[in-house]
Formats: structure tokens, sequence, C-alpha cells
């Protein structure tokens, strides 16, 4: 793609099938780049197609050709998409340069614009640090999904806020303040984490689970 000069941001897992409702960041980010955007093959996603007068840097530490932005992905070299041809109405039938915007949300060695929202807390350096090494990691699109989407009654909350916990807890070498602090970031606080000790519980539950990984791992059980 880097020879064409052509740059596909995707979205997964943000376009319900039955109803065609996408969720409001992602129709935010679609706004933002305002060119052809389409509907992916599963349906589940947005393929949002512009131009780049220069291309995107590569992340310094792992020279990688994609960017992440929470979760999402921007290709821009050493790719191949799949072009559905479902065109997503309301946007552009034509790709428009986006270089402007797509240098300042993409930043390898930064959270970038959209890391900004966070519902209470100040975000520390060192808090900073280990939200670069999630994005960084397998775990990225799950985790920053659940950061920045609030609880609801119909999900497992108890069980997703032990599973950020855990992500967490993996990349803060299980720093229980670090935790918490994090936790306290996303979207997903509310009252039931300030009645009794359930996020203590829960915090202290995920770092457990993340010593008895690594002692498994040191006994070459996994």
């Amino acid at each position: 793609m880097k020879e064409t000069g052509i740059a596909c941001l995707d979205l997964d897992e943000v376009r319900n099938v039955e109803t065609g409702e996408i969720e409001a960041e992602a129709l935010a980010i679609v706004k933002d780049f305002q060119s052809y955007t389409e509907v992916s093959i599963s349906g589940t996603g947005l393929h949002i197609f512009f131009t780049l007068r220069k291309p995107l840097p590569h992340g310094s530490r792992t020279h990688r050709t994609k960017n992440r932005l929470d979760g999402y992905e921007l290709y821009h070299d050493k790719r191949f998409m799949l072009i559905t041809g479902d065109h997503l109405p309301g946007t552009p039938e034509d790709l428009r340069d986006r270089t402007d915007i797509a240098h300042k949300v993409f930043k390898p060695s930064g959270l970038g614009e959209y890391d900004a929202s966070y519902s209470g807390g100040k975000c520390t350096e060192d808090a900073k640090t280990v939200l670069l090494l999630i994005r960084a990691s397998n775990a990225a699109f799950r985790f920053f999904k659940r950061f920045r989407t609030p609880a609801i009654d119909a999900e497992d909350r108890s069980g997703i806020d032990f599973g950020m916990a855990v992500t967490i807890a993996r990349f803060s070498n299980c720093d229980k303040s670090m935790v918490e602090q994090i936790m306290r970031m996303s979207k997903r606080v509310r009252e039931e984490w300030n009645r009794g000790d359930y996020l203590h519980r829960t915090i202290t539950r995920a770092c457990a689970a993340v010593e008895n990984e690594r002692k498994e791992r040191r006994n070459g059980n996994v």
C-alpha cells in the first residue's frame, strides 16, 4: 500500500450486523477522517481508505508497519486489504488526503489524541507507560474497548473488571496501586467500586492470578 500512497484505517467490531448500528466513537473517527469508508467483509467492521502525502513513522521499538489507536489499526505498507465495495452511506465516494489528521492521531511513541477521554484521574507518567505497553500488546483491542466503554447491567461486569485488572497487573508488575489508578481512569468507574472492598478484592485476585501465571511459566507448565 505504501507505493500507492493509500492507507486504510481498520475499525474492527464496531458495527452491529443485524441492525447496522455503529459505535459512537467509530462514527466520530469516520467523521474526523471524511474519506471513502466501507463495511468490512464480516459486516462487523469498517475500513476508511485515504491518501497520505508522507508515510507514518514506524514504532521505534517494534518497527511494525501498523499503528495502533486504542486497538484500531492503520495500514499503509506491506499489506493487502480486501475491498468489499459496500460503501458506508454519508461518507465520500472518493479517497481524500488525510495526511495531517493521520499524523496527529497516530503517534507510535505516544498515546494519541483519542486516548485522552478518561472519566477521572490524572494520567501520570508511570500510568502512561503501562498503557503504552498494553497498547503494543495483543491485548490492546479488547482492553481499550472495555476501558472506553461504561459498564451496563446486561454484561458480566465483575468478570470484565477482573479481566481489565489482570491485563494492567501483567504490565505493571502487579503494582496494586497502579492497577487501581488505571482502573479508575477508565469509563467503567461506578458506585459499586466505592462500596465495601469490591475493587480491592478484584485487584488482589487479579494480581494473584498473574503471579500464579508466572509461577506456572517458571515451572514449565505453560
